[in-house]
């Protein structure tokens, strides 16, 4: 297992148990160390099978660094971007790439930041959509995105912030606040009375108001009354558990 790897799972137990621990104990000091578990995009070793799979799928492309991000680019022609969803990374929308270069496209992924092989530890969704402006910006006009899970939301809040391709495709986009919250409560096993600290912590950084800045459905209106044209392909399993349907 690779240290990185190996220091993210330790660094997660740690960080989980004294969760809590601080749980049982005084709930109100819990949402400190759930804020770290919030904004920690924990990296997992990769399975060899993956890892040779990706690699087949990015034959013939070449690196792409901006904003100390990193990432890939293959072909030439109208420019595709590709969004990974948290604690993903870019090499696992690769394949993408391969029908996209052989229809005449150039397709840009990246790694966002605390990701994959980018730098960071932590991060947010706002600091995700400024990297993904800042990719947008050095790679010209964007004639289509393509995003995945919670890449969904990072792709709407680029758009809200400037960013404008000519077409969007979400595969089962997970935008809902409530249900992202639902689902990390269940995969860490956290108390309502954590979950009602950490939400405090949050709201002490973001301010009260994030929740309605992260409402995809008030992004999404606001998109289309500005610009009713960009065609959106939504693709979404009925029987997803990670992301419900009912979100696309």
């Amino acid at each position: 297992m690779p240290r990185r790897a190996a220091n993210s799972k330790l660094a997660l137990r740690a960080t989980w148990m004294a969760t809590q621990a601080l749980g049982l104990v005084s709930p109100r000091l819990s949402g400190r160390p759930a804020s770290i578990l919030w904004f920690t995009p924990w990296r997992f070793p990769q399975r060899e099978g993956s890892r040779a799979r990706e690699t087949e799928w990015l034959r013939g492309s070449k690196p792409f660094k901006v904003a100390g991000l990193q990432g890939f680019v293959a072909g030439n022609g109208p420019v595709i971007l590709l969004v990974h969803g948290w604690g993903g990374w870019a090499s696992r929308l690769g394949a993408f790439v391969r029908p996209l270069v052989e229809t005449g496209h150039q397709v840009v992924g990246v790694d966002l930041p605390a990701h994959g092989s980018s730098s960071g530890r932590r991060t947010n969704p706002f600091e995700m959509a400024d990297a993904l402006l800042k990719v947008a910006g050095s790679v010209g006009p964007v004639h289509a995105l393509i995003s995945h899970s919670f890449g969904g939301l990072v792709s709407l809040l680029a758009m809200e912030r400037g960013l404008k391709p000519g077409s969007a495709v979400y595969l089962a986009p997970a935008l809902r606040a409530d249900h992202v919250r639902g689902r990390f409560a269940e995969v860490f096993r956290l108390r309502p009375q954590v979950m009602d600290a950490l939400v405090r912590v949050i709201d002490a950084h973001f301010g009260s108001q994030v929740w309605e800045e992260l409402d995809a459905r008030r992004i999404a209106y606001r998109l289309a009354s500005c610009d009713p044209d960009v065609p959106v392909v939504i693709a979404h399993d009925p029987e997803d558990r990670e992301a419900p349907f009912s979100e696309a």
